[in-house]
């Protein structure tokens, strides 16, 4: 339904129940992204990561027809310079298995921390988490309204909302 109203990209969520603090974040693997490429038309297929050892599942995903996977920054673990390196390495392992690397910051994340990879032109696609990780149903977050002004002003070319989208936020 959604590709046949227009949708451009399909969102799919892949959590290990690791790095998610919820009984309900054991999601789906990367079989879903088979099974859902069939009714996807043109449109693209992100896969969001939220595992531990998120490198892992790019060969895979790959091969099931993903087209973007996001890697949860905060999954990336260490501090920032830590995740840069790690995200480096993602980013590497995505072009060489065919996907393109996105990343996703948390509510309580400041963006900037992701600069260095903007900078560097390792990722065109920044996912902006709207809600805490892993509970569904939970209202839009305002505040993050201004790390979508500093992303745009980067040039970010992809820029996705995650959680608490309805017809008030």
């Amino acid at each position: 339904a959604a590709v046949e109203g227009g949708a451009a990209w399909i969102h799919v969520d892949m959590f290990d129940g690791v790095g998610v603090p919820s009984p309900d974040a054991l999601t789906m693997g990367p079989k879903v992204v088979s099974c859902v490429r069939p009714f996807c038309g043109d449109a693209k297929i992100d896969v969001h990561l939220i595992t531990t050892d998120p490198i892992r599942y790019l060969p895979s995903l790959a091969a099931h027809g993903a087209d973007h996977v996001t890697v949860q920054w905060e999954s990336l673990g260490g501090d920032a310079d830590e995740r840069n390196r790690q995200f480096a390495s993602f980013s590497a392992e995505a072009g060489r298995v065919g996907v393109r690397p996105g990343v996703c910051v948390a509510v309580g994340t400041r963006v900037e921390e992701i600069e260095n990879i903007l900078d560097k032109g390792s990722t065109t696609l920044v996912n902006v988490l709207a809600v805490d990780m892993g509970f569904g149903g939970q209202p839009f977050q305002n505040d993050i309204l201004p790390k979508l002004a500093w992303l745009k002003n980067k040039g970010v070319e992809y820029v996705q909302v995650d959680g608490g989208i309805n017809a008030e936020s």
